[in-house]
């Protein structure tokens, strides 16, 4: 990505939006983009005291289950991005029909993983109990 279309898409950041990126992500971008970053906070007047200010009202405010898959937990943002998978195992076959597929779900504002709260569960704990009940079928048909 050009740094003028980063630029126009952190620029689109909403306040508080730019504040969690900062605060959750800011270490792992590249110099061009840190700078980037750099410069809209200090356009936006964005000191520490008032990331951290914008940070504990959205962190307060109200979550709703109900749209888990369209707002961040964490940040409230909406800007919640989605990857679908194919679970390939090696006792999968093709007549058994399609490989179970995992939507990962994720918010491209602070980097939080949505599939990986606490309540949610693991996918490697769900993985192993399809592998397990596989093999465990074979074993029993043997």
């Amino acid at each position: 990505m050009s740094t003028s279309k980063v630029y126009e898409l952190l620029s689109s950041y909403e306040d508080f939006e730019l504040a969690f990126t900062y605060t959750y992500l800011y270490k792992s971008y590249l110099p061009e983009t840190k700078k980037i970053i750099d410069d809209l906070l200090q356009k936006r007047n964005l000191t520490t005291e008032k990331i951290k200010q914008l940070i504990e009202e959205k962190e307060q405010q109200e979550y709703t289950e109900d749209i888990a898959k369209a707002q961040c937990p964490r940040c409230k943002s909406f800007k919640v991005k989605s990857t679908q998978e194919i679970l390939y195992y090696p006792a999968h076959n093709s007549t058994e029909g399609e490989a179970p597929k995992y939507t990962h779900y994720y918010c491209s504002i602070c980097g939080y993983d949505i599939n990986n709260k606490e309540d949610a569960g693991d996918i490697r704990r769900w993985f192993k109990k399809i592998i397990h009940k596989l093999f465990k079928r074979k074993k029993i048909a043997s």
